[in-house]
């Protein structure tokens, strides 16, 4: 097993701090899966946009929402899931108001405060709310209509009540709402967060929430060009651009995520920079101002080009964090995914840490989207990787059996 490089120096302009000894940096290369024999693959008839994963059906087991913007539908998969799948083995799920793109985005939560998970789906100018169990409610309770080409859609308790909000990212705002019922029109969110004035193009995606300063509250971190808002719950109201505490990431940010890397309970902010090839990761809890705690990069053997960063997912399995990064245009744009076990800390090199998994065939821009879930139904995690560009560009989506 290869051990984690705790070098002080990076290629980027940031050099995170070494916070753990060597001696503590003992992360190793999980047993990477062949993604040529994986344990269930979903085949897409029209696109493939975007992934979710959780137990919507209320049986206790994971199941997968892809997004099929082409087809204009979500589909559903219900776990657990083997062999080989398609189309006509998902529950479709259609949009309401025909919205044209509808399945652009997907997301997976308690909304609704049933104690099942809900779908949420966007189109265009449009979000639905399916109400869970989903098999048993195929209309949607939320019907969300007056948004500006929804960008990202985050969902997470901000506002400290208990039950997941729903925040949606567009073009010069960020709107949440905890109400989940009805016809809503985005001027009617509960919550409504400004661009600080040095976000030069508004509200890019990504957003997420999560609690990163440690107070048991969800906080919202949305990202925007070279920079990084974080701003912290509870939210209500009209939230001020000055209220935003900025961390700077140099040339972009192409993908956040927030997940437990350490254990503690609080959620790690995981920032992934395409200009830079690297992942930036802050450790819990998490100010404005502060530098980044360790990063994942091309040290030893930089390739001439790569989209290292285009998704980020992270699980627990046993007692260690598994961490697994896209690199979707790697080995002209086959793509690939890095998987690494934690403890994790200063600059991991990725060429020489962790193990990568490869494409099953060539042109597939495998490594993007990516989730962890129990597809398989066996308790442990599984990766689930998409190839948005196999098949012509219709995508399949792979589940790669853990444990990792």
């Amino acid at each position: 097993m290869s051990a984690v490089s705790c070098a002080p120096d990076t290629p980027a302009d940031q050099e995170p701090k070494d916070t753990q000894a060597a001696a503590d940096c003992d992360a190793s290369a999980p047993s990477a899966p062949d993604a040529n024999t994986p344990a269930a693959e979903v085949r897409i008839s029209d696109s493939l946009s975007t992934l979710a994963v959780g137990d919507v059906t209320g049986d206790g087991a994971d199941d997968l929402v892809v997004g099929d913007p082409y087809g204009d539908a979500a589909l559903l998969f219900a776990g657990p899931l083997s062999s080989e799948l398609s189309e006509a083995d998902a529950e479709s799920l259609g949009s309401a108001v025909s919205d044209s793109y509808f399945g652009t985005l997907v997301a997976v939560a308690d909304i609704v405060g049933s104690g099942t998970d809900d779908v949420v789906v966007t189109g265009y100018s449009s979000l639905e709310v399916f109400d869970g169990p989903v098999a048993n409610s195929r209309h949607p309770v939320v019907t969300m209509s007056g948004i500006d080409e929804p960008m990202a859609v985050s969902l997470g308790d901000v506002d400290g009540d208990g039950v997941a909000d729903l925040l949606v990212g567009q073009l010069g705002s960020v709107s949440g709402s905890s109400s989940a019922e009805g016809d809503l029109d985005s001027s009617q969110a509960s919550i409504q967060v400004d661009a600080p004035p040095n976000f030069t193009g508004g509200w890019m995606a990504p957003i997420a929430t999560g609690d990163i300063d440690g107070d048991g509250v969800g906080d919202l971190v949305v990202a925007e060009g070279p920079q990084v808002a974080l701003f912290f719950g509870p939210l209500q109201g009209t939230v001020p651009a000055d209220a935003a505490q900025i961390l700077n990431n140099g040339p972009g940010a192409s993908s956040v995520l927030l997940g437990d890397l350490d254990g503690d309970g609080t959620s790690d902010l995981l920032v992934g920079s395409r200009g830079q090839s690297t992942i930036y990761v802050w450790t819990a809890p998490v100010a404005g101002g502060t530098e980044p705690s360790a990063s994942f990069a091309h040290i030893s053997d930089p390739p001439e080009s790569t989209e290292f960063g285009s998704d980020i997912a992270v699980t627990r399995s046993g007692n260690a964090s598994v961490v697994a990064l896209g690199d979707e245009l790697a080995d002209h744009d086959a793509g690939r995914v890095w998987l690494g076990r934690g403890p994790f800390c200063g600059a991991v090199d990725i060429d020489t840490a962790g193990s990568w998994v490869w494409p099953a065939s060539g042109d597939s821009s495998f490594g993007s989207p990516l989730r962890f879930g129990d597809l398989t139904g066996d308790g442990e995690p599984d990766l689930v990787a998409g190839s948005m560009a196999e098949r012509n560009s219709d995508g399949i989506v792979r589940i790669l059996a853990g444990p990792f």
